[in-house]
């Protein structure tokens, strides 16, 4: 397909892999690192990082695509509901529905430019309920 589905742990990878997605790679927690980036480049150079949606998770997927970026990968963030992880998405949605939220990933200078947006956004919100 050209282009692997980075996740944290073992579980997310099982998951994804038995709901029909191949191209997974799970990095066994948020330390990818510039080897990880290295090894995976020699297979392609479209990487879709799919962490956890909590603060910790978020954090480890820009780190992680920074190093990815580093490499020559073009990146695509996949968002997933607050609270939840692939492998919770997995089990409680359709591989129609995974595909979509996969294909729907965004690239990373958007979704960048939208944490820095909502970022703002809360910042100014308590600055005015003060």
């Amino acid at each position: 397909e050209n282009k692997i589905i980075i996740v944290e742990g073992y579980t997310d990878f099982i998951s994804l892999n038995n709901a029909g997605i191949k191209n997974v790679i799970a990095t066994s927690g948020t330390a990818l690192t510039e080897e990880h980036a290295r090894l995976m480049r020699r297979y392609t150079s479209n990487a879709i990082v799919m962490y956890d949606s909590d603060s910790a998770g978020a954090a480890a997927a820009i780190r992680g695509a920074d190093i990815l970026l580093e490499n020559g990968f073009e990146i695509k963030i996949c968002t997933l509901p607050h609270g939840q992880d692939p492998d919770e998405f997995v089990r409680s949605h359709s591989e129609v529905q995974v595909k979509e939220i996969i294909e729907a990933a965004t690239p990373l200078i958007d979704h960048k430019l939208q944490v820095l947006q909502k970022d703002n956004l809360e910042f100014f919100n308590k600055k005015i309920s003060m």
